[in-house]
């Protein structure tokens, strides 16, 4: 394995968070890859369902770098983020659409983790500290 020195990661990424976006960017690309999309389910809430599974079974199989993809501060301007978030609102939508959905669709298309700080990595919701 051959190993950067620090000038090549600053030359690459510009600095710790640039590193840390790239890592968080490989990650959505790797879970978006995991992904089976399927434009016309015959059953919307299986579909919804097997997709959380995926999100789960990734989740587990990288819980570093799902922790690091969902940490604050967000990825949320990843294109593989925006990607997959497409996926999760076409699948809301159509819940909604078949009387499904008992939420607003952006309360249900939240990410499926609580929100983690930087700095520490514990779970931290809106109103806790």
């Amino acid at each position: 394995m051959r190993r950067l020195q620090p000038p090549a990661l600053y030359r690459l990424f510009g600095d710790k968070d640039g590193l840390l976006d790239a890592v968080a960017e490989h990650g959505f690309t790797a879970f978006l890859a995991t992904k089976h999309i399927d434009p016309d389910p015959q059953d919307p809430i299986e579909d919804l369902r097997s997709g959380w599974d995926v999100a789960v079974e990734f989740g587990l199989a990288n819980p570093a770098l799902y922790t690091l993809m969902y940490s604050e501060p967000t990825r949320a301007t990843s294109a593989a983020f925006k990607a997959g978030m497409e996926i999760l609102m076409s699948r809301v939508r159509r819940l909604a659409a078949g009387g499904w959905l008992r939420v607003d669709e952006e309360l249900a298309t939240r990410p499926p983790v609580g929100r983690f700080r930087s700095w520490d990595r514990r779970p931290s919701w809106p109103g806790r500290t």
